[in-house]
């Protein structure tokens, strides 16, 4: 205000401007001389030190910090505006992270699906031969261990052009759960199982599985079952450590993975027949899907293989030979066992630990001429329905623990000639049953029980005509033979020879004949029965089995 003005207070010392004295002049030029002075004292504070660095370090930091005017006051719509423009920057950048993530993650996806569907091209269908000998894949490529294609294990996503994976388990389904009621697909689908380590080598490394997919066949369900059947039991019995036999898991035809000891072989249609892999050191359990073969003959003798025998052995109808003996089996013998009418041949001796009573439904087999269940834990009776088995011609129990007698109706099996029932708890008299059989029945060439006592425990049976008398406690093969207590009956002598008399046995030149002894003294070459009523051995000699008994 005017210095003359009395009604105006003075300015504050520090915002007096001093101006030198000047001549009156109007208000409006004094207004204008003091809006110079001001912008005068603007530009001298805005270029000192200071206030330059404060502009420095907002261009350098590229702050939003509010904008400090000459009076003090901060420009706020200029923060505004560079707050804004922050925002659209960082709101852009999260758009092209995005949508580079979608594109990485539609890649990914695009691959997958092309592994899915395509398995393992560089192993589609050929022409090339299926005999064997070009196209056979190492045993290494055996998926015991973690499989490498878990994706396969998947759904197909073209319900139009399945994966071989998904063809395979449709076969499998047609072939199996028809018949097989509890039949588990999920295990199918699980990477950490058997089943899919096996169909994970069939959709992925063999050829033949898509070969017979293809063929379009009538009977391609059952040899696409049984190459899975095959190849589970490869992967189950750890095929690597095999001694000798290695075409199983191999591109060639299933009826080809033989080898040693015969192998695998097939009927005219195709069809897995045989299975004979015996002493050759397979290790593994036995598994269900096993017995779901049509086989005629299954010897796996003489292998580490565990596990329990199935109820699923009574659909093999066609069998007509089971051996899994030497073997270290448990559990009970199944009563399908009596389902298997075709059956021969039954050997399960040496398992030590089969258990429980041999099933009276063994009685229906028929064509049954061989039973061998010796070396086991077998207990209870001896069942009377053996005695219905015409064809019997060998029964071997030894070394169990059965108890009770001897069923008398084994007395009218014709044709049995060979019978073991030592290092058992069977008792009783045996004459009836074995020793007084009529003379056109077949003539023992193996008759053993525990028919010799001590003096602190007499002997279990009595058995005037048996071949070897075993003593109770004393393996019988470790038992020699004691001419005092033959009674007058057939003593084994070297060689397997028996003699009429307790006191000689016959010396045999080379063509068999008897050339030292003095006495009429019958030859007995590999069994001898003594009758009665001529007090003479009835005898077939070894060089002639077919020759009558004299």
């Amino acid at each position: 205000a005017p210095a003359s003005s009395s009604s105006s207070s003075p300015l504050p010392p520090h915002n007096r401007i001093e101006m030198p004295p000047e001549p009156p002049m109007g208000l409006n030029g004094y207004h204008e001389q003091t809006m110079m002075m001001v912008d005068s004292t603007i530009h001298e504070v805005s270029n000192l030190p200071v206030a330059k660095q404060i502009d420095h370090d907002k261009e350098a930091r590229g702050s939003n910090r509010e904008i400090v005017t000459a009076t003090g006051a901060p420009d706020e719509k200029e923060v505004k505006e560079r707050k804004q423009k922050r925002k659209r920057i960082v709101f852009t950048i999260s758009g092209l992270v995005v949508v580079l993530a979608a594109i990485i993650i539609a890649l990914m996806l695009t691959i997958f699906t092309s592994r899915h569907d395509d398995g393992a091209p560089a192993q589609q269908p050929s022409n090339k031969p299926t005999n064997g000998t070009a196209t056979d894949v190492p045993l290494t490529l055996l998926p015991s261990q973690q499989p490498t294609s878990p994706v396969s294990a998947s759904p197909s996503q073209s319900p139009t052009q399945p994966s071989t994976f998904d063809r395979i388990v449709a076969s499998l389904k047609i072939s199996l759960n028809e018949s097989l009621s509890d039949f588990d697909e999920s295990e199918l689908y699980d990477p950490s199982t058997i089943a899919f380590q096996t169909l994970d080598w069939m959709a992925n490394t063999d050829e033949q599985s898509e070969i017979i997919l293809d063929s379009a066949t009538e009977n391609l369900h059952l040899r696409m079952r049984d190459r899975y059947i095959l190849t589970y039991f490869a992967v189950a019995m750890d095929a690597p450590k095999w001694k000798l036999g290695r075409k199983f898991m191999t591109n060639i035809d299933t009826c080809l993975w033989n080898g040693y000891k015969k192998g695998v072989e097939c009927d005219s249609a195709g069809i897995v027949s045989l299975l004979q892999i015996h002493e050759n050191e397979l290790k593994g359990t036995l598994f269900p899907l096993l017995f779901m073969l049509d086989l005629e003959s299954l010897v796996l003798r003489g292998n580490d293989i565990r596990g329990t025998i199935s109820p699923l052995v009574g659909n093999m109808k066609k069998l007509k030979e089971l051996d899994i003996s030497e073997c270290t089996l448990t559990g009970t013998i199944p009563t399908e066992i009596g389902e298997l009418i075709q059956l021969t041949k039954l050997e399960l001796n040496k398992n030590n630990g089969l258990r429980g009573p041999i099933p009276s439904e063994v009685g229906r087999l028929n064509n049954l001429n061989l039973l061998s269940l010796h070396t086991n834990k077998l207990s209870g009776t001896i069942p009377p329905e053996l005695g219905m088995i015409p064809q019997l011609e060998l029964l071997h129990l030894r070394k169990n623990q059965f108890i009770g007698t001897v069923p008398s109706v084994l007395s009218t099996l014709s044709k049995l000639d060979s019978i073991s029932l030592d290092d058992t708890f069977v008792v009783g008299n045996l004459d009836p049953i074995f020793c007084d059989r009529p003379s056109h029945y077949a003539p023992f060439i193996l008759l053993r029980s525990d028919c010799i006592g001590s003096e602190d425990a007499p002997s279990r049976t009595v058995c005037s005509c048996c071949l070897r008398c075993c003593r109770e406690g004393v393996d019988c093969m470790d038992e020699p033979s004691q001419p005092s207590e033959c009674g007058g009956k057939c003593v084994a002598c070297d060689r397997g020879v028996f003699a009429a008399s307790c006191d000689i046995c016959p010396a045999l030149d080379t063509n068999g004949t008897d050339t030292a002894l003095e006495t009429p003294a019958v030859l007995c070459g590999r069994s001898c029965s003594f009758n009665f009523t001529s007090g003479q051995c009835e005898t077939r000699t070894a060089f002639d089995m077919d020759l009558t008994p004299t």
